[in-house]
């Protein structure tokens, strides 16, 4: 985002620079680097309010779903079920 007259507005997030060259026009805020146009936005009346072109914004990327975990998998430690077996082995089941 670049501040302008007291309103934010968006720039693209593959920009490199961090200095641009904005031309302030009657309804129009053009941002420019390295003499390219890189985002052009309508003028915003009023102060702190802010314009975000959603095509500036990268796309997160896509994740696919964790698999459920197996019921009882990860909730004890194998000593535990060590332990149980050891009972049951022995028949002393309480």
């Amino acid at each position: 985002m670049i501040s302008v007259g007291g309103n934010h507005y968006s720039v693209p997030d593959t920009i490199r620079r961090r200095t641009f060259e904005v031309q302030h026009h009657m309804t129009e805020l053009q941002i420019f680097e390295d003499d390219n146009l890189v985002a052009c936005h309508p003028v915003i009346e009023g102060t702190k309010q802010r314009r975000v072109d959603t095509s500036h914004r990268k796309a997160p990327p896509i994740r696919a779903p964790k698999p459920p975990e197996p019921l009882g998998v990860g909730r004890s430690p194998l000593g535990f079920y060590g332990a149980v077996g050891r009972r049951l082995a022995t028949g002393a089941v309480s």
